[in-house]
């Protein structure tokens, strides 16, 4: 189990979670943590089963935000490092493409959670999200 003593949101937009029929909203705290993307040079994809060649095919490449600073770095034997965003009592709400591309590189960073907005979100008739019903932890130390 974890415990923070509060949450803030660093994405741009507010985050309904509905749990055990109980709904919260978390406002943005109107600083945004982004993953920066930048494209690589584009490439040919052939799929010789289906007859199917794509041109313009793009790498995305993402790294974080400048400036982004993570504290209280523990490197594990396996070159992971676990970490923590400002205060560590407080859960910081962001976006999955940021923690993608901090995963990726090796750092996982305790208190970041993203929206879950996978096939569990719950969606208007548009098919837009308006609430999730968890967070995603991309980090498997449990204190």
């Amino acid at each position: 189990m974890r415990k923070f003593k509060k949450v803030v949101n660093l994405t741009p937009h507010s985050i309904t979670i509905v749990n055990n029929g109980r709904s919260w909203t978390v406002e943005p705290s109107g600083v945004v943590l982004r993953a920066v993307e930048f494209d690589g040079e584009p490439f040919k994809v052939i799929v010789e089963e289906l007859g199917l060649e794509t041109v313009g095919v793009v790498r995305r490449y993402g790294a974080p935000q400048e400036g982004m600073v993570v504290v209280n770095g523990d490197k594990s034997v396996h070159g992971r490092v676990d970490c923590y965003y400002g205060e560590p009592d407080t859960l910081y709400i962001v976006s999955l493409p940021l923690m993608q591309v901090l995963a990726a590189s090796g750092v996982f960073v305790l208190n970041f959670a993203a929206p879950d907005t996978g096939k569990g979100a719950i969606r208007n008739e548009q098919g837009q999200i308006v609430a999730v019903k968890s967070l995603v932890f991309f980090n498997g130390k449990v204190e």
